[in-house]
Formats: structure tokens, sequence, C-alpha cells
């Protein structure tokens, strides 16, 4: 009886501790999720789990969806791993590389990079590390570091931190924006050469967008909808753009 119990007990905590936390909505090239000596191969669908560690090479780009609704836009060269996961506090890692972060609502979080740690106030930003420095881009919301704030309405909103802390104010080497929309080079090549209309929004304005030569098969299916879908999380996410290079 006692060992029923315990094997029932072990399969419980198994399940709990498996649950996925996240769900990969494209990914191009190739892209995978490291725990320890363990690699898969993510696609469009995937499930993430907590202590994974999603890596891009220099031509796989990646989107995160949390179960709270919170975006990753993880670029190439990345290394971005979830610490810890509760639906209104996220704990992540990101050793190297670039992310977009997108959340909604009052969640809170934090972020580790090799030289900063950042708390997330609720908010959308640009991040950017390397082993020596932090790069941010505030957009929306804020961030707090060693008890200074920083975003849109403070004295600060985008700069580097360098390996003691110091802060310096600017622009950080991520692509350029047009309002809301970014542009650059769609890093995707054709399926089929046909043209769709497709409407969003820039600054309150419905635009209608032609686009041609849509995306190729290792990224996401051939219909029509789901081809669209993908465009609208690009955009949405501020991605429309060949990444940054790091």
């Amino acid at each position: 009886m006692k060992k029923l119990i315990s094997i029932c007990l072990l399969c419980c905590s198994m399940g709990v501790f498996s649950q996925s936390i996240g769900t990969i909505i494209f990914a191009v090239n190739k892209v995978t999720a490291q725990q320890g000596s363990k690699e898969r191969t993510l696609t469009r669908g995937s499930p993430v789990y907590v202590g994974e560690t999603i890596v891009t090479g220099p031509d796989s780009r990646a989107q995160l969806k949390y179960l709270n609704g919170t975006l990753i836009d993880i670029q190439p060269n990345t290394h971005y791993q979830t610490v810890a996961y509760q639906p209104k506090d996220l704990k992540s890692n990101l050793s190297i590389g670039a992310i977009q972060y997108t959340s909604t609502g009052k969640k809170k979080g934090t972020i580790q990079t090799p030289v900063v740690a950042l708390a997330i106030l609720g908010t959308q930003f640009q991040l950017i590390a390397t082993p020596t420095m932090t790069y941010i881009n505030i957009i929306q919301g804020y961030i707090s570091v060693n008890g200074v704030v920083y975003g849109p309405g403070e004295q600060y909103s985008s700069g580097s931190f360098d390996q003691n802390g110091n802060f310096t104010p600017g622009t950080i080497p991520w692509a350029s924006t047009n309002g809301n929309f970014t542009t650059g080079t769609i890093p995707w090549t054709s399926a089929d050469a046909t043209t769709y209309d497709f409407d969003f929004d820039v600054d309150g304005t419905n635009t209608t967008m032609e686009i041609t030569e849509i995306i190729p098969m290792d990224i996401i299916d051939n219909s029509v909808n789901a081809i669209l879908a993908a465009f609208e999380v690009e955009i949405a996410g501020l991605t429309l753009i060949y990444p940054p290079i790091i």
C-alpha cells in the first residue's frame, strides 16, 4: 500500500513539474530548447517548460507566448531561459542575444543579464545582452534597476548598463522604427508567389499592405489564414524586421 502511494505521489509530482508554461507561436530555422544534457527542436506549437533555455542561431528567430499572455520575441544568436513562472510574476535569464518583451496588465517580472537584473513593471521593451553590456529601450511601462526607474515619462527610457552597473543614456543597436511599425527586411522566402491584402493599425490609422511571396514551408503551414495570423503576430510584436546583429 505504501509503495502504491509513493508511486502515485511521484507521478503527481512529475505531472506538476512537467506542465507547460508557454507555447512557441512561430520558429524560423533551427530553434532548440536546452536543459542540462537534453535538447529538443522547437517548432510552431511546441510547449515550453520552466528551466529550459531557448537557443537561436545566426539565422533563427522565435516567438514565445506564456500562458499569461506575455510575448517574447527571441532574436538570432540568443539564449533565453525561463527560471520561474507564475501568472503575475515571471523570472527569466537573458545570457546573450536580444529579445522584445511585451506584457499586458499588472504583471511583474525579473530578467537577469550578465551585468544587471531588471525588475519589470508591466511593460514593453527591447533588451540586448552581451557578456559586458546590457542595452534597454523601453517602449511602454517601466523598468527598475537598483531602485532607479526607467521608462517613458522618466528621466531616461533608453540606454546601456556596463559591467559595473553604470547607466549611459542613448539609443540601442536595434533596428529603426517608424511609428508603431518596424521597417526592415523580412527574413522569409517565397512558398508561392501569391499576393494577399492585410489590414493592420499604425498609430491608430488602418492601413492595407500587400504581401507577396510569403513564408517558407518550414516556418508555418500553407493555409492563407495561418500565413495572415503569422503576420498579425509579427506586426503586433513590432518584429517585421531582420533582427539586430549582436
